[in-house]
């Protein structure tokens, strides 16, 4: 289904305000607050009673401050705003709000952007107003997504009201090049139109404007769409072949670690990880992460903070109380002094430092420290130096 957004001055989308829930209350300074609820129309056949495979989504007007309008419009088209989210000029939209979607998809965001423009008025929208129009078009236009003009109340442009005259009025075609200018939108993407407001009738010129500019608009939504397609049909992984993700492969995973052990004419207990990085860099929640998947919950055996002692840390699986074959260890951060901490490093993947033992930049490991191991085993080693 294909978003098309509507943005305008004053009214949007539906002339009269139909549909549009508008409400305004007084604040301290006396001043009119205008909250207009986001919504999304949907279209029904009358012969099938099914949605069409588009809506409307109906904004509020832009006379709010630009800056606060811009960044509206870049939650708006990235579909992260919930419908029926009332706009209020002083709380902007933010990812705190309910309903905020933190990663729409395709499906949530906006296709096509209609700019809806009073025609009888646009002769005197101030400069202020048309630069608030042309900052909109700029961000929009740097997404790609294709923009239109609905120049609504035409008929107030035609002589009588006749809008069977309307590609005949001369200042129809006046106020047509005059926004198509002004906001850098080529003429064939302006579209005159009339919107039902008194009719007690349908009327042919009325309907036939409105669907004229109706089907550009779904058009131009599709060419994005297969554009968008073509984009991530190109976009390859970084890795080749990509990793299986799946809930079974996880499973996989998770048997084959719970099952494995060192080498058996090793006879060692358990295989020795360390963990070197800077401080916060994650060395200490990713224990936490493993021993989350293992045990079915998350888990934070480890409190965020700073490594500050070495420590051997075992990972035991929810159903048993046995520890798996390996041995995460965990050091300080490397923003000490490179030297001794080069030096400690050397001695803890010797196996010669003992579970526990605080590191301290003034004081480097060295063979007086307590529990420091003279001769370690295989089994206290992180890994075996080759021999020749």
């Amino acid at each position: 289904m294909s978003g098309l957004c509507l943005t305008g001055i004053q009214q949007i989308g539906c002339d009269g305000g139909e549909g549009v829930r508008v409400e305004s209350k007084n604040n301290e300074r006396g001043a009119y607050v205008q909250i207009v609820t986001k919504h999304q129309y949907h279209i029904r056949s009358s012969v099938t009673k099914s949605n069409l495979n588009f809506c409307l989504c109906d904004t509020c007007g832009i006379e709010d401050d630009e800056n606060t309008i811009l960044e509206n419009i870049n939650y708006l088209l990235d579909g992260s705003v919930p419908e029926e989210y009332e706009f209020n000029a002083s709380v902007p939209i933010n990812p705190n709000i309910r309903g905020f979607r933190k990663r729409p998809g395709l499906d949530d965001q906006v296709h096509v952007v209609a700019f809806v423009i009073d025609g009888s008025t646009a002769e005197g929208l101030s400069d202020a107003e048309w630069e608030k129009f042309k900052n909109l078009q700029t961000e929009i236009s740097k997404r790609g997504i294709p923009r239109v003009i609905l120049l609504t109340k035409v008929d107030k442009l035609c002589t009588a009201g006749d809008i069977s005259k309307v590609f005949e009025s001369c200042q129809v075609d006046y106020a047509v090049k005059k926004v198509s200018a002004m906001l850098g939108i080529p003429l064939h993407n302006v579209h005159p139109i009339k919107n039902y407001e008194k009719e007690m009738s349908m009327d042919n010129d009325i309907s036939h404007l409105a669907l004229i500019a109706l089907e550009q608009m779904i058009t131009f939504a599709s060419d994005y769409l297969e554009r968008k397609c073509l984009t991530l049909s190109r976009i390859k992984p970084w890795r080749l072949p990509s990793p299986d993700l799946s809930r079974e492969r996880l499973l996989t995973l998770m048997d084959k670690i719970k099952t494995y052990s060192p080498p058996s004419d090793l006879e060692i207990p358990f295989a020795r990880i360390l963990m070197i990085g800077p401080a916060d860099a994650g060395k200490s929640s990713f224990f936490n992460t493993i021993n989350s998947v293992f045990t079915g919950r998350i888990a934070q055996q480890i409190i965020d903070g700073g490594t500050t002692a070495y420590r051997q840390y075992q990972i035991q699986t929810r159903k048993t109380v046995t520890a798996l074959k390996f041995r995460l260890c965990d050091t300080s951060g490397v923003e000490k002094n490179p030297g001794s901490y080069l030096m400690d490093l050397m001695y803890v993947i010797a196996g010669n430092v003992p579970d526990g033992y605080k590191f301290t930049s003034s004081s480097p490991i060295n063979p007086d420290i307590p529990g420091f191991k003279i001769k370690p085993g295989l089994n206290d080693k992180v890994f075996q130096e080759p021999s020749y």
